[in-house]
């Protein structure tokens, strides 16, 4: 044999890509030129990880495969090729080669041929693992994030972004919108949509962008709260992953460019599949959830269903009894609000009330606060410290804007984007207008009124004794008849009026008529009414007096009420036309 021996060449075929968890062939060829003794042939399958160092350099991290087979002793390798074919199984937990700036994962085939007396043959080949296709069924997963959960704050930029799904592969579109918020003052010049690839360390605060894809959308005059779509087409790139060494995670930035002010950044965290992954039907366009001004539509649609209310496209209305009930949005000089306003017949107390503290504090009369910041006064304390006992039980977090006889206007922060806070707030003012009716029956009666006479009358009318103003609302010979108290400034019971309601129109001669232009019979019924103390006021509908002072004597209330009802009669009758 001759001394001086020469090295077979070798060369491995094997699959272009495999995948975890699955068995390959490779097939070591030898070329051999002479024959050449051997002591052994060993091939490897080697799998490392390796980690950026913080002090530099890379680091080697665990070994996800280390695998190896001896496929021949001692022998003597003719002239010619030799084929030895050897299968191998990747584990299914196997990490995909990754060639990153922070984790390097590398897959290497290994040939090891040991010639006595002279050079082995020692040769690497880069095996390429891709992550297994995902091929069972997943439910779509949408995201929706935004800059402030609760709608935009006073003058501050403001996004809300959407995806279609959050799970994605390469060559997919990633489809998705935009609505901006506080367009009038944020000045926004361009969105810029990024699908942004990170590496990370585990164990080391090391994390850096591998890679980023973007695409721009100017803008030249946005439309507060009105979706933008975009389309982001995924390139080829490596999967969401990680072991106990790194993580590769995936993330969308949407950033909203402005002519002053810092640009606006909005992160959504999307899971990138491997390539080939079924986790969508071709063919299906998903769309992304609302934002802006269809997802508030939606989320007012939603509350109205759960409280019973409707919603007209701009806000939700409802009665309740004898109030009317409407909550809308609110934006005055970038301060948005959710406004409820409720109306209902009169409470009789002579609310009135404005903002406490501040420069109104230097010349408000005595009052008491009602809730956060709103001082409200009315002509009877007793009665007006109950009312607010009442009423702050069921405010909830609503503020008081306005508060009278006849309307309330309740108020919180917030933009009106999400279900909770604007559910919460209808419900506060649901509840407020199913107190409101029962204050008129349940609060005191006021300071220096006798209970006595009123319940009397009550009693006597078979109705309902109302005892804010106080009043009485029954029915006398198939005739509505309210007798209610009159005040005059500083809570001085002033008159007493007493109301006779026809059940069809008078003629309009007598509407407004003095006592001299009523007829004869007419005449003699309001004899007792022709002072300056007592007056009479005819309309289409009711006949009503007031009589001086407070209740004293029910009979005299009924007396009135029975007077009234016979004077309808004789101006009613056809007679009283001639």
């Amino acid at each position: 044999m001759a001394l001086v021996k020469r090295r077979p060449r070798v060369t491995v075929l094997v699959p272009r890509v495999v995948h975890p968890g699955e068995s390959f062939e490779a097939t070591f060829e030898v070329d051999v030129q002479k024959a050449v003794p051997i002591d052994s042939f060993v091939v490897t399958l080697d799998g490392r990880t390796r980690v950026l160092s913080p002090q530099g350099g890379y680091s080697i991290g665990s070994s996800p495969l280390a695998l190896s087979a001896r496929i021949s002793g001692p022998a003597e390798l003719a002239p010619g090729r030799h084929r030895f074919p050897c299968r191998f199984e990747l584990p299914l937990d196997a990490p995909p080669t990754l060639h990153g700036l922070l984790v390097r994962i590398t897959y290497a085939l290994g040939a090891q041929i040991v010639i006595p007396w002279w050079l082995d043959v020692d040769r690497a080949f880069e095996l390429t693992v891709v992550a297994r296709p995902y091929d069972g069924p997943r439910t779509p997963a949408p995201l929706l994030y935004s800059s402030a959960p609760d709608g935009p704050t006073e003058r501050e930029p403001h996004a809300e972004v959407s995806v279609a799904d959050g799970v994605v592969e390469p060559d997919r579109a990633l489809r998705g919108a935009v609505a901006l918020g506080n367009v009038a003052f944020a000045r926004y010049t361009g969105i810029r949509v990024t699908l942004t690839g990170w590496e990370h360390v585990l164990g080391v605060a090391q994390e850096r962008v591998f890679g980023a894809w973007q695409i721009q959308i100017p803008l030249s005059s946005p439309t507060d709260g009105e979706p933008i779509p975009f389309d982001l087409r995924v390139p080829d790139v490596p999967p969401s992953m990680g072991n106990q060494d790194f993580r590769v995670r995936w993330t969308l930035d949407v950033t909203v460019t402005r002519k002053l002010g810092a640009d606006l950044v909005v992160s959504l965290p999307i899971t990138v599949l491997p390539r080939g992954s079924s986790a969508q039907s071709v063919g299906v366009v998903r769309a992304a959830p609302s934002v802006g001004n269809a997802r508030t539509a939606a989320v007012w649609s939603e509350v109205a269903a759960r409280a019973g209310m409707r919603f007209d496209g701009e806000r939700l209305e409802a009665r309740v009894g004898e109030v009317d009930v409407a909550i809308m949005r609110e934006s005055a000089q970038g301060r948005p609000r959710l406004v409820a306003q409720l109306a209902f017949p009169s409470l009789g107390l002579e609310l009135r009330g404005g903002p406490a503290g501040g420069l109104s504090s230097l010349w408000s009369t005595p009052g008491v606060l009602l809730g956060r910041g709103f001082r409200l006064e009315s002509r009877d304390r007793p009665q007006l410290v109950a009312l607010i006992e009442r009423v702050e039980v069921v405010l909830g977090r609503a503020s008081v804007r306005h508060f009278d006889d006849e309307r309330l206007v309740l108020e919180r922060a917030g933009a009106g984007v999400s279900t909770d806070p604007v559910r919460d707030f209808a419900s506060t003012a649901l509840a407020v207008a199913a107190l409101l009716p029962k204050l008129a029956r349940e609060l005191p009666l006021a300071s220096g009124i006798d209970a006595g006479p009123w319940r009397a009358l009550a009693e006597r009318l078979g109705a309902e004794l109302l005892p804010a103003r106080p009043s009485v609302r029954g029915e006398l010979d198939g005739h509505a008849i309210e007798v209610a108290q009159l005040w005059a400034p500083g809570g001085v019971a002033e008159a007493l009026r007493v109301t006779a309601r026809s059940s069809a129109a008078l003629a309009p001669r007598f509407v407004g008529a003095h006592l001299r232009d009523l007829p004869t019979e007419a005449k003699e019924l309001c004899r007792e009414w022709d002072s300056q103390e007592t007056s009479l006021e005819i309309s289409a509908g009711e006949l009503c007096v007031k009589l001086p002072g407070t209740l004293a004597d029910p009979d005299q209330a009924l007396t009135t009420a029975d007077r009234l009802i016979r004077l309808i009669e004789v101006l009613s009758r056809r007679a009283a036309y001639r």
